[in-house]
Parts: structure tokens; C-alpha cells; sequence
């Protein structure tokens, strides 16, 4: 899934507009006699071992398979060992949704193999508590439940407190997708985005003591923000101005708009700090012939950046890409290129299939 705009965090009140990459995540996956587990997948990482009677902690990829393990034993369930093998062709950036594709495509092959039958709201509580067990964060919720959800050729506006949805068209077959990485990462498990979390709930109670029953941002008011301290004026106005844009960009592709939403993209992609790898990223696409408009792919300003443009105009722009874009060391951005957004997209989890 790609942020086209607005943040699907577990934030009161944060909306999104996710629209699916036209990539897969298939998982084959059958039972062992043991309580051992081994994961291949087609990326680097190659061949993994898990012990079942005792999780770890690796900081590898099959942690995000191990807090789904322990979500579902947390809900009286004991998982029997297996093997599986993993393909996917979901980037690996910031904001994608690979690690949630991966946790939901586990979830659905183990609950299968052991005759479970998990409803949509089930899976996306494993897979939230999943996250939380393993990184400390909650945000997967939205993105689980509009993975689950989703439709060809369509986007999700979500409502990420309620959890509800509007479905719109999103075809456009000459729109190609850019997904520019800086190179520059972050380790698994790091602390800023659960810190901005922490600093949004401080703000939203603050909030709610100077105007009891207010719910979440979407019912917050310019009043509100007024009677607020600066840091926490700052974090509601960035929350609602993110939830304007979100509403007004699929307003826009509700009428067949594309400029309508493109602005909105590209005015998200402005309000990053320029200092930032993505920030830089999304200044020189406003200067770059062919570049429709630019925003990065999550919260995290270290990593990727999302650019829109018309398919005849893909080529010149990768090169002034190249041309143009550096990082500190001189490591230029690796681009690559997706046909349009809208579908197909999805995962598969097979279950008792040989591996």
C-alpha cells in the first residue's frame, strides 16, 4: 500500500488516502511434527531458524513472524512448527507496507494449516499486537484491515480511529510510480515515529481537559489549537492540516480530478523539513522536468520518497535523478519504477502446500 496522502497511524483522529502498489507477497507455508520453524524467502536473509518453546529477539525480518506467533499462543492457540518459504516483490522502503504483508500473510497460512478460521477484525488485532510485542509501535491496524478491504483499480480514504472507509476509483494507466530510496536507514525498532505518537496522545489530552468531549482531531477545533502551548499548538496543526489534505485529495479523485490531487500530494511533499534525504528529494522533484509531484512514503524523513509521473516522460526523469540527487557520501538514489497505482496488488497464503 502507498501513502498517497496523510499517515494511517493508531493516532486519534489520523486519516489516510492508501492506494495498492501493483506488487504481491505470497507465502507457502506447512506443518512440521516439531515446534520448529524455518522461513526462507527470495531476498537476502536466505534460510532463518526459529525456536517456538523460545522466542527471541533477532532484529531480523522473522521477528515480525514471531510477534504474530505470540499473538496468536496470547489468544489460546498453540502453533505447531512449520516451514515456509516466502516471495515477494513489495519494495522494501519506509511506509510500503511489506513488514504488515508479511505479518498478515503469516497469520492467515498458520490460522489456515491449523483450521482457524480468523475473521478481517481478528487478523488486524494479531497483526497489531504483533507489531507492538516486537517494535514497540502500533500503527498497522488501518493498513491491515484496508490490505483486507481494498478493491482493483480503487483507493481507500481511511478514517483511522473508526477504522471506516470510502472506496474510490483510482485508474490511471499512464501514471507510472516512482519509488526513490536516499539509501539513508533507519534500524529496525527506532524510536521517533512512536515519539511523535506520544507527543500527538499528550496533545490530544491536553485537549480534551480544556474541552471535555472532544473525541479524536477530527473534532477539533481552530479554538482548540488556540488555547494550546506552542509544541502542542504545533502537533494539532500539523494533524488536522494532514486530515484537510487527506479529505480534500479524495474529494478530488472522487470527481476524476487528478490535478486536484496531485496539488495536495505535492503540497505534503513541501511541508517536509528540506534538511531531511526525503525533504531534499521532494525540492529538487518540484524543479524536475516530468515529476507530477512528490511526497515521502511514510513519517520517517530518512528514507523514500514517492514521485507521480506520465509514462513518456519516465525515462528523462530517472536520469536527472541520477543526475541530480546525491546523498552525503555520494551515494546516488535508487529509483525504481512501478506501472500505475490502483491494482492489481495483494498477498496470497497458501496452506498446506509443499515448501
Amino acid at each position: 500500500m502507498a501513502h498517497l496522502l496523510g499517515d494511517s497511524s493508531a493516532s486519534d483522529g489520523r486519516m489516510a488516502l492508501l492506494a495498492p502498489l501493483p506488487c504481491r507477497l505470497s507465502m507457502a507455508l506447512a506443518r512440521r511434527p516439531d515446534r520448529r520453524a524455518f522461513l526462507r524467502t527470495n531476498r537476502a536473509g536466505g534460510e532463518l531458524a526459529l525456536n517456538l518453546e523460545n522466542l527471541q529477539k533477532t532484529w531480523e525480518w522473522t521477528d515480525h513472524v514471531s510477534g504474530v506467533i505470540e499473538a496468536l499462543e496470547h489468544r489460546g492457540l498453540e502453533l505447531p512448527g512449520f516451514e515456509a518459504l516466502v516471495d515477494s516483490d513489495i519494495p522494501e522502503m519506509a511506509g510500503l507496507a511489506s513488514s504488515e504483508a508479511l505479518r498478515l500473510a503469516f497469520a492467515m497460512a498458520i490460522s489456515r494449516v491449523m483450521g482457524e478460521q480468523l475473521t478481517p477484525s481478528d487478523l488486524s488485532d494479531v497483526c497489531l499486537q504483533a507489531e507492538s510485542l516486537y517494535l514497540g509501535t502500533t500503527t498497522t491496524r488501518p493498513i491491515t484491515l484496508a490490505a483486507l478491504s481494498v478493491q482493483e483499480a480503487a483507493a481507500l480514504e481511511v478514517d483511522c480511529t473508526v477504522l471506516t472507509t470510502r472506496t474510490l476509483k483510482f485508474e490511471f494507466p499512464d501514471l507510472r510510480l516512482l519509488l526513490c530510496d536516499t539509501m539513508v536507514r533507519q534500524p529496525t525498532g527506532v524510536s521517533d515515529l512512536q515519539q511523535q505518537e506520544d507527543m500527538l496522545f499528550r496533545t490530544l489530552g491536553q485537549i480534551r481537559k480544556n474541552r471535555p468531549g472532544v473525541e479524536s482531531f477530527l473534532d477539533v477545533a481552530d479554538a482548540d489549537v488556540e488555547a494550546l502551548e506552542p509544541r502542542h499548538a504545533r502537533a494539532a496543526r500539523f494533524v488536522c492540516s494532514e486530515n484537510h489534505s487527506v479529505r480534500a485529495g479524495a474529494d478530488a479523485l472522487e470527481a476524476g480530478d487528478l490535478r486536484g490531487l496531485m496539488e495536495q500530494m505535492a503540497q505534503a511533499g513541501a511541508r517536509v523539513d528540506p534538511k531531511t534525504p526525503a525533504g531534499r528529494l521532494c525540492r529538487l522533484a518540484e524543479k524536475l522536468e516530468g515529476a507530477l509531484c512528490a511526497r515521502p512514503t511514510s513519517r520517517s524523513e530518512a528514507g523514500s520518497v514517492l514521485m507521480l509521473a506520465r509514462s513518456e516522460s519516465v525515462e528523462a526523469l530517472v536520469e536527472q535523478l541520477d543526475r541530480f540527487y546525491y546523498r552525503p557520501g555520494g551515494f546516488a538514489c535508487s529509483v525504481q519504477v512501478l506501472r500505475g497505482l490502483g491494482g492489481p496488488a495483494g498477498f496470497e497464503a497458501a496452506g498446506e502446500s509443499e515448501v
